[in-house]
């Protein structure tokens, strides 16, 4: 009996948190509205009059796809590392947050967070550039209001969108950050593999669902010591197979499609990994960015500069432009773009 009135207790107190969250942040809440948004957020790309690409930039590179093109396999990778209860809440994972509370209490950190992928659409989007992850600004009190914040809206969202929406616009505004300031699966798929979603693998999409908690380290130089370059392709390599493991143990995935995964050698497009054994003894045994890695075409940011300025001139938004055509050609371009840089005449 005392659990359950215990239980009970953690219930209401939850839910007077709730209310009083809401009627105190209420008048200064953001707009749900602006999760709308997210398909125009898309590169702006500059063409020359003879109709080839010339460059490609924006501050978040995000190319919106349809949820039914979406491959189911990332899709259950996604949900079963993100929110594997994502079918049934409303925004808000009550029994996640319990979970990570007792994770908390009895060994002093959380295994598993408590946000589900709908208060992650809320911290990527509608709450960004309002908090302290984003911002210079840091402390309990802001990090409390940003998940209380979330704690509110997640309901709206979910009421407003509906579960199907808001996992489409979530697979559309993943924080693949530091892989070229890109943004969702489209964009994430074709940096790390050159492939559209459509062709991802159920290898691939594990690996990229990995390295949603840091995808800075997906990044590697020339410079990179071989030692930390080979640890950090490792620690990708250990997040795909977590991920992996979690889709066959919930029986996502079978047996055979688990075996098939795991002892694909993948080679993303900035690495050069080097493998070891077969099946599920597969290893890496060492890794360093691929010398004939070329990511084409780069940003020329004078003219960015430039674009941005003219389109603000006429009116414009620079961030849903999505085309400019230019009255030079190519050739006339590369000539001038070589004289500036210095790489000849």
């Amino acid at each position: 009996k005392f659990l359950i009135w215990s239980c009970f207790a953690v219930f209401c107190a939850l839910l007077l948190s709730i209310s009083g969250a809401f009627l105190y942040l209420s008048p200064n809440l953001p707009s749900v509205d602006s999760l709308r948004s997210i398909q125009l957020q898309i590169p702006l790309r500059v063409y020359s009059a003879d109709d080839k690409l010339i460059a490609e930039f924006g501050e978040m590179r995000r190319s919106p796809i349809r949820f039914d093109d979406i491959p189911q396999a990332f899709i259950h990778a996604l949900l079963a590392a993100e929110d594997d209860n994502f079918a049934n809440h409303y925004g808000v994972d009550i029994t996640g947050l319990m979970r990570a509370a007792t994770q908390l209490l009895k060994s002093g950190q959380i295994q598993t967070g408590g946000s589900t992928i709908t208060m992650q659409l809320l911290k990527n989007n509608v709450l960004a550039g309002h908090f302290d992850y984003d911002t210079d600004r840091r402390g309990p009190l802001l990090t409390l209001t940003r998940k209380a914040t979330e704690f509110v809206l997640a309901p709206v969202v979910t009421w407003r969108y509906g579960r199907r929406e808001v996992l489409a616009m979530s697979v559309n505004s993943l924080p693949w950050i530091g892989i070229g300031q890109r943004k969702g699966v489209y964009d994430a798929a074709r940096a790390v593999f050159g492939v559209d979603p459509a062709d991802l693998t159920l290898a691939q999409s594990a690996f990229l669902v990995g390295l949603l908690p840091a995808p800075g380290r997906y990044l590697v130089t020339d410079t990179t010591p071989p030692e930390t370059a080979t640890a950090r392709f490792r620690w990708m390599r250990r997040q795909q197979l977590v991920t992996l493991e979690i889709l066959r143990s919930r029986r996502l995935i079978g047996q055979d499609e688990y075996l098939e995964a795991v002892s694909t050698p993948l080679q993303p497009r900035l690495w050069r990994a080097e493998y070891a054994g077969s099946g599920t003894d597969l290893r890496v045994v060492q890794a360093a960015r691929d010398p004939a890695y070329t990511n084409e075409p780069e940003p020329v940011w004078a003219m960015q500069e430039l674009v941005r300025r003219e389109l603000r001139a006429a009116g414009l938004d620079p961030k849903r432009v999505g085309r400019v055509v230019l009255t030079v050609d190519a050739a006339a371009q590369a000539a001038l773009t070589r004289r500036v840089t210095g790489e000849g005449a």
